[in-house]
């Protein structure tokens, strides 16, 4: 199969796992296929901690995605980083992914991801969704914010790119 990426069109933001101010972080990386004709949306879970991956597929459930008309499928992954809010900053963290064995049939997957914390700036808290093009080389080839407000767009933007 070609790797086609589909377009976002609509999204929620996934709730955090422990609903708690003082709940964990934690990681879920979800691959989907996306079928044009039928508009279905298959999931598979590539990593994720307990207890976040259930509502990350809860939140891809309501998310739609455009393919592009000159294919049939399209497939692509995304990461969930959940994090308790806060309106102050918080510590920087960063964590190794153990996903599955790389393949040549499989999107382009986080090997590390990185936590910029809240920008000091920032007196929001809201959720930033990406959309990441990586090129062949497995280089960042281009940031698009699809949702988020500035300055916490732009943190995750310098994070991706670092």
């Amino acid at each position: 199969m070609r790797w086609v990426c589909g377009s976002l069109t609509r999204q929620i933001i996934a709730g955090h796992a422990c609903g708690a101010a003082r709940a964990p972080s934690g990681i879920a990386v979800i691959e989907i296929d996306l079928e044009r004709a039928t508009d279905t949306l298959t999931t598979r879970v590539l990593y994720g901690d307990k207890p976040f991956v259930p509502p990350a597929l809860d939140a891809l459930t309501y998310w739609r995605f455009r393919v592009p008309t000159d294919v049939d499928t399209a497939r692509t992954s995304v990461t969930f980083l959940f994090r308790p809010p806060a309106i102050y900053s918080l510590e920087p963290f960063s964590t190794q992914l153990k996903l599955l064995r790389p393949a040549d049939d499989r999107p382009a997957l986080p090997q590390q991801v990185f936590d910029p914390g809240y920008p000091v700036a920032s007196v929001a808290t809201r959720a930033v969704i990406l959309a990441v093009r990586v090129d062949a080389a497995g280089t960042v080839a281009g940031i698009d914010a699809i949702l988020g407000i500035e300055p916490l767009t732009k943190q995750a933007r310098d994070a991706v790119k670092n």
